[in-house]
């Protein structure tokens, strides 16, 4: 079995869709099994993936 970590950044600004955008990659990529780390607003800018 083959794992790799993957990291999707979407930017974008102030009401063009990114959060909606995001949660539906989210759950679209959960519900073919893979497991998503999803960071919140506040992980912004601090290093964290």
């Amino acid at each position: 079995m083959v794992t790799a970590t993957v990291r999707l950044e979407i930017v974008g600004t102030h009401g063009t869709g990114t959060t909606t955008l995001a949660r539906r990659i989210e759950m679209e990529l959960r519900a073919t099994g893979l497991s998503v780390t999803a960071p919140t607003a506040g992980d912004r800018g601090r290093g964290r993936s």
